[in-house]
């Protein structure tokens, strides 16, 4: 299994309460519900900030390749390769309130045929075949009530969308 790995800068666990390293604000109640969509930091903090880190998981389900040779006498030479690849990554979202992801399917095929027409004559014809689908998987886990409370998005009674 490959993973990768996001880093997020986020405020400070300071940062939420107003105490920042110009001095300490008041918070006010409005915007408190605002700050409590960023998580704490679980990185390292470097004044107002900190990172919060997320790995993310990479998976290839099923990968396969082949290749077929085929030789009629000496002047005919049909060789062939076929790829399959049908994968899957998945992960938090940036703020680890969602698991996000993509599946794809890949699948890619060449056949060739080289023809020898006398010593100073060849000709080789190819034939490819490329086929990509791939789609967004969303599957939501329990998220921060905060996120789905629909007072706090930008359009009426939509929820936050992070």
């Amino acid at each position: 299994m490959l993973s990768a790995t996001t880093v997020d800068i986020v405020p400070s666990a300071a940062a939420h309460t107003g105490h920042l390293t110009t001095g300490t604000v008041s918070v006010d109640p409005r915007v408190e519900p605002y700050l409590a969509l960023y998580p704490l930091p679980n990185g390292p903090v470097k004044g107002d900030t900190g990172e919060y880190i997320i790995p993310t998981p990479q998976n290839t389900n099923d990968f396969f390749t082949s290749r077929a040779d085929f030789a009629s006498g000496k002047s005919d030479n049909l060789p062939g390769t076929y790829m399959f690849d049908n994968g899957k990554t998945e992960g938090a979202d940036s703020f680890d309130n969602n698991i996000i992801g993509t599946l794809s399917r890949r699948q890619a095929a060449v056949l060739e045929e080289t023809h020898l027409f006398g010593a100073q004559i060849v000709n080789t014809a190819r034939l490819g075949f490329s086929r990509v689908v791939s789609e967004a998987a969303k599957s939501l886990k329990a998220i921060d009530p905060v996120a789905t409370d629909a007072s706090l998005g930008f359009l009426p009674d939509q929820p936050v969308e992070l």
